[in-house]
Parts: C-alpha cells; sequence; structure tokens
C-alpha cells in the first residue's frame, strides 16, 4: 500500500477520452496554415534586413540577386536529379544556361 491508502501499481486517473474523426481532421487541416505562417516569417526576417542593406548599396543589391539566382539553379539541380536520378537530364539546365548544344544520342 502507498501512502494514499491504495495498492501500488494502481491508480486514480480516469480513462482518456479520444478526440472524434471531425476534430482529428479539422486539427490536420490547420497545420499547412501555421506552416504558410512559419515560412512567411523565417522568409521576412531574412529578407527585411537584406532588403535594407541592399538599399543603402548597390553593390550589395547586385551580389543578393546573383546569389538568389545561383541558389535557385542549385536547388533545380539538386531537385532534378533527385526526382529522376540517372536518366542523363543531370546536366541539362546548366547546358541550357551556357548555351551549350550538344549532338543528340
Amino acid at each position: 500500500m502507498n501512502g494514499a491508502g491504495q495498492p501500488v501499481g494502481t491508480s486514480r486517473l480516469k480513462p482518456v477520452q479520444l478526440p472524434s474523426v471531425e476534430e482529428f481532421f479539422r486539427n490536420v487541416s490547420r497545420y499547412p496554415r501555421y506552416m504558410l505562417a512559419f515560412v512567411l516569417g523565417v522568409f521576412n526576417s531574412v529578407l527585411q534586413p537584406l532588403s535594407e542593406r541592399s538599399r543603402s548599396n548597390p553593390i550589395t543589391a547586385v551580389a543578393l540577386i546573383g546569389a538568389a539566382i545561383s541558389g535557385t539553379i542549385c536547388l533545380a539541380q539538386v531537385l532534378g536529379t533527385m526526382i529522376h536520378p540517372g536518366n542523363g537530364s543531370e546536366g541539362q539546365v546548366m547546358d541550357a544556361i551556357a548555351g551549350v548544344r550538344l549532338p543528340s544520342a
């Protein structure tokens, strides 16, 4: 027996009431809104200082635009290779950007 007069291993907790299926899907439908709000908040907190810095110096603005373009190209390459691995299209984006025309096999 424990100090409360109950045998050891028993509990006074009530059984948990599980939510209904409708309530579950209502809660799940809220998550995309939270994710969107989080992503927009991150973009805002990153882009606000960068925009202030680019207004004061035009060289910084050019560098930021170049970094954004190169980051987009890199992301497109990585995602393209992840989605279609080994189909020979890994270099097509860079070839198109560079204007290189390779003979088709």
